[in-house]
């Protein structure tokens, strides 16, 4: 998945802990235990892995039985974990071997003494990681050190982006059947989409069951920043940092989400503003959980989402089971202005996705061993494309799913959870369109033309042909490739100069103004009428100012010109920041 991101970003904590028993294989006879996890040693991981759900515990798929070959580790992965646990540890200081963190633990986490410099194992338990990574090495060094030039993080998930099937996630995906029903009607702008939206939910009132339809049914429970913030800045060429202010990912100039009104904040209050006063918006928005979500959009109870992840790939499946492989979604081709967000990236890797290992740790050694494999161009070229001619092949130099793994990919809704290809996308130490080096193409087999042609359902071909494109995919690279339309991502390159964390006092009005936000944006999406949502605006964005948003706003502003002389210099250092 694209990670929403995030800043949505989506974000992840990793606790991994290694026990050791008597009779635990060593790195160099760990395959006469590669079927008994019982009998190897034990990776505990701690994470946040979204876009799966599976139970937690030792896993037995494909991939971590391979895992377990390879290093003589089983790992044992808790999939639905809490943040306030990992920060409960890190008070105590009672933290397992390996931690994957972010950015804004990391001055804690080195002035703690809580992790180690892991300078002096890569020379012995590090070896493939310093020949494959050095200039990520250095860049964390430099930037993630608190001036102290050693490595305490490993960066992951370092990449760029590559060219997708379908760039639907995020994207502005709709019941495409309809969208066709209704003769392709144009639009410039996402405010566009609302008459749209509503005839389409005019036609369509309810679903075969009988139940209501609404246009949408957006995933609130999912905070301010996927929800609201995001939706209103990805599509426009800019990031919502902090969940205050936007970022221009050009220029890296910032400008206010809240007091400017054509920023991300107010572009995503007035959408959904005027769709409840259409009568478009699910009222069960502000209280459904993602599951509820989900379920509503493979009952067809929605006509628009973001996230193809949540629903919208599901019911596709569902729509072909049925024998009806002419309805469903598909998102809507970016026109000019709108510009398709595809991730986070950055050649140096995710510091908010970043490995390391614990002062507590009894064994460092095995830990970097861990590390030592599964941040490999190996590890990530087995969790994402699976075991070498089982599910792969080399064909005349070239490396190509096998023609029953696509088949099954495409018939098994359970595919990655069963066999984890996939499945440990979170893990990746490099992103899925990263260059492989041993065979010069996107490290995930799948990122080609040949491949995404075997990918087409009957919905998707008929897409591509109304656009005159040969999957679905291509109809945006081509208007890039004819300088229609620029892809819009975030680069964690250029941003390794800016603070790991901002100062208390920041962090304190940053708090409130969120908390804030957080009760009063029910109350401008339901206002009742133009009138009251604009006395509301002006309520809202004198409050933010009242608990001390100028004082935020000026803190950024200064950063970010700091961050970016920094970063244009080459020579930086998050302790030069604070």
């Amino acid at each position: 998945m694209k990670r929403i991101g995030i800043a949505i970003m989506v974000m992840f904590v990793v606790i991994v802990g290694c026990t050791k028993q008597e009779d635990e294989p060593s790195i160099g006879d760990h395959r006469a235990h590669q079927d008994d996890p019982q009998k190897a040693a034990t990776v505990k991981i701690f994470g946040k892995p979204f876009a799966f759900n599976f139970e937690s515990g030792i896993q037995n798929d494909d991939v971590a039985k391979e895992i377990r070959r390879q290093t003589g580790i089983a790992i044992d992965i808790e999939s639905k974990p809490e943040d306030s646990k990992f920060e409960v540890m890190l008070a105590s200081g009672d933290l397992p071997d390996i931690i994957v963190t972010e950015r804004k633990y990391m001055d804690q986490l080195i002035q703690g003494n809580n992790v180690i410099a892991l300078d002096e194992l890569l020379g012995q338990h590090g070896q493939t990681l310093a020949k494959e990574m050095p200039e990520r090495l250095a860049f964390s060094k430099r930037n993630l050190s608190r001036g102290s030039n050693k490595l305490y993080f490993i960066p992951g998930s370092a990449g760029k982006p590559a060219p997708d099937y379908k760039y639907d996630s995020p994207g502005w995906n709709i019941r495409w059947d309809y969208y066709r029903e209704l003769g392709y009607p144009p639009y410039t702008q996402l405010l566009d989409l609302l008459p749209i939206l509503k005839e389409m939910q005019d036609r369509h009132p309810t679903n075969e069951r009988g139940q209501k339809v609404y246009a949408l049914a957006p995933l609130f429970d999912f905070g301010l920043d996927p929800a609201i913030r995001e939706f209103g800045s990805r599509f426009y060429g800019r990031s919502s940092t902090a969940g205050l202010i936007d970022v221009d990912n050009k220029t890296l100039e910032i400008s206010s989400s809240i007091l400017d009104n054509s920023n991300s904040f107010w572009v995503s209050m007035d959408f959904y503003f005027q769709a409840n006063q259409l009568g478009l918006l699910d009222p069960d928005s502000f209280l459904m959980k993602f599951d509820n979500h989900r379920d509503k959009v493979k009952n067809n109870q929605v006509l628009f989402d973001q996230w193809s992840w949540a629903g919208v790939r599901d019911a596709n499946k569902l729509f072909v089971d049925a024998g009806k492989p002419l309805q469903g979604w598909e998102p809507l081709p970016p026109v000019p202005g709108i510009t398709p967000y595809v991730g986070e990236y950055g050649m140096n890797g995710n510091a908010d996705l970043a490995w390391a290992i614990t002062k507590s740790s009894k064994n460092p050694e095995r830990a970097m061993d861990v590390l030592n494999y599964l941040l490999s161009y190996e590890g990530s070229r087995l969790m994402i494309n699976g075991i070498q001619d089982r599910d792969w092949e080399v064909v005349d130099g070239k490396p190509r799913l096998k023609q029953e793994t696509i088949k099954a990919r495409k018939e098994d809704k359970n595919y990655s959870v069963r066999t984890g290809i996939g499945k440990y996308n979170n893990y990746q130490s490099y992103t899925n369109g990263a260059m492989d080096p041993l065979y010069q193409v996107p490290i995930d087999y799948s990122l080609s033309a040949d491949a995404f042609k075997d990918n087409l359902t009957e919905l998707d071909r008929a897409y591509s042909s109304k656009y005159g494109a040969s999957y679905p995919g291509e109809v945006v690279d081509r208007l890039v490739s004819r300088g229609e339309i620029q892809l819009n991502y975030f680069d964690y390159d250029k941003f390794g100069a800016l603070p790991t964390t901002p100062p208390d006092d920041i962090q304190r009005i940053q708090s409130q103004i969120d908390n804030y936000l957080q009760t009063i944006f029910p109350k401008l999406i339901l206002a009742k009428n133009e009138v009251t949502f604009a006395s509301l605006k002006a309520e809202v964005q004198g409050e933010v100012q009242h608990l001390g948003y100028n004082k935020v706003l000026a803190y950024y502003i200064d950063m970010y010109k700091k961050n970016k002389r920094a970063m244009e210099a080459g020579t930086s250092s998050g302790e030069d920041m604070q």
